[in-house]
């Protein structure tokens, strides 16, 4: 095969045409998809149109003029890949946070912020520790055994009666509250727990739990359980609905948290835990497996989803000292890591630029990974405004009607004029405030007139000079 000697124009021809994307073919051989646009928020007009470039199938071969053959260096695929590419590097959105586009490609030394310097893992006590009673001690401590058992020999005082002589109406014991541990364990280990205590204690199905205690005793030591002086809960309660079990929980999380060393990576999420019974924050939510219970947020360790650290959700009287919810939740979760340098991810119920924002700074020293959640949509208002739409113009028409009776056209006027005079939302008004001030279109560019108002329909910048006011019935 010949050879050619390559000048400066056909170099030069070569170059520019290598940077021009190649035109599609319209052969059976390349596969070819619609192209899109997606609307997304910039800078200046907070809304603009994205590319979306679509990466070949097949790879495509170019012939030289000497019959040579040069394939693209583009990778075949099976399938045409969307690569969404935004004409800007940032995108500013309505509350005015820069976003990037792109995944930042610098490449050096680690942020500070994002230095961990700690291991994950146990503790140094508790790190050689493999025996199942030792490591259960570890979280039910002595002193939680003897509380437990303190006030429900209390409530059994006071529901034992002077004809209630057998064993089973006897005081308890840490032994046998750590028994009782147990069978509520193994109920949970062979998926028991949903069953009764007739069929969980009956000899045919199984001889295990009739081992350790009878049916009544169980059944006794339930109703009796208490974790707190039964005469002061009333006070206490007013300011905590959480009061029956605060003292054991405080310091049953206690014991999770120092006892770990969490990774550099943490999450937070909720769990439902099932519950049936009365309580004054039981919750209903239908797409969980239990539907019923009490839920529960928790910091857990990403790589060995170890709980750190965990409060319950009281309803709506949580005292969140005027922070946002989900903000609240997670400030008061990660107090065991402020300051740490480490990472915390959850899902958009908990996420909020000013959250991630407040987290950098001093004392929390950490950051923040989770999706933003949309500005929730008033449905109520958002269906009135629907019936009111469809409904208002027929009734408009019935009042055209000459045969209408009196009483009907009164009641139709009547509605029309609450209608009409209902006070309309920020998105339903006709001159919605701009947040800029900009110049009027209509304004001749000598004057220059600025104006915070807006056509609802062009959006277009107008002063009062060219604002005209309609009445209800004759704006459309």
């Amino acid at each position: 095969m010949g050879t050619r000697n390559l000048d400066e124009d056909h170099i030069l021809a070569a170059l520019l045409d290598s940077d021009e994307e190649p035109p599609y073919a319209d052969t059976d051989s390349e596969v070819e998809d619609h192209e899109s646009e997606d609307d997304i928020h910039s800078d200046e007009e907070e809304d603009f149109v994205d590319e979306v470039r679509e990466e070949e199938a097949a790879t495509s071969f170019e012939t030289d003029p000497m019959g040579e053959e040069s394939s693209d260096q583009g990778t075949p695929s099976t399938a045409s890949r969307r690569i969404i590419t935004p004409s800007r590097r940032t995108i500013r959105g309505k509350n005015k946070h820069c976003w990037s586009t792109s995944k930042s490609s610098r490449r050096g030394r680690v942020s500070a912020q994002n230095i961990v310097r700690s291991q994950r893992g146990p503790k140094r006590m508790c790190r050689n520790i493999y025996d199942p009673v030792l490591c259960f001690n570890i979280f039910f401590t002595d002193e939680i055994i003897s509380e437990i058992v303190r006030w429900t020999n209390a409530e059994i005082s006071l529901k034992r009666r002077e004809t209630m002589t057998s064993a089973t109406f006897k005081d308890t014991s840490e032994d046998e509250i750590r028994a009782l541990i147990g069978i509520l364990v193994m109920t949970a280990k062979r998926k028991d727990n949903h069953m009764s205590t007739d069929k969980l204690f009956d000899r045919s199905s199984s001889t295990l739990y009739v081992s350790v205690m009878s049916r009544d005793r169980f059944d006794f030591l339930i109703r009796c359980l208490r974790m707190d002086d039964k005469n002061v809960r009333p006070v206490l309660r007013v300011n905590d609905v959480f009061t029956p079990v605060r003292k054991i929980w405080d310091m049953f999380i206690n014991q999770c948290t120092i006892n770990y060393n969490p990774g550099a990576h943490v999450t937070i999420d909720e769990q439902l835990l099932g519950f049936r019974g009365r309580c004054p924050f039981r919750m209903y939510i239908p797409n969980k497996p239990s539907k019923y219970g009490l839920k529960l947020v928790m910091m857990c360790d990403i790589g060995t989803k170890y709980m750190i650290n965990a409060m319950p959700y009281l309803g709506k009287g949580t005292q969140t000292n005027g922070l946002p919810l989900g903000e609240y939740y997670v400030k008061e979760l990660t107090k065991p890591i402020h300051g740490s340098n480490r990472n915390v991810t959850c899902d958009n119920w908990f996420t909020s630029i000013p959250l991630a924002k407040s987290l950098l700074q001093e004392p929390y020293k950490l950051t923040l990974v989770g999706t933003i959640r949309e500005k929730a949509l008033n449905r109520k208002k958002f269906m009135e405004n629907l019936s009111t739409a469809l409904t208002s113009p027929f009734m408009r028409k019935r009042l055209d009607a000459p045969t209408l009776k009196r009483y009907l056209r009164d009641t139709i006027t009547n509605n029309l004029l609450q209608m009409s005079a209902q006070e309309p939302t920020e998105e339903d008004t006709i001159e919605p405030v701009a947040k800029k001030r900009g110049y009027c279109k209509y304004c001749p560019s000598k004057i220059k007139r600025k104006a915070n108002a807006m056509c609802k329909k062009c959006k277009a910048v107008i002063c009062r000079q060219h604002n005209v006011d309609m009445c209800i019935n004759c704006f459309d």
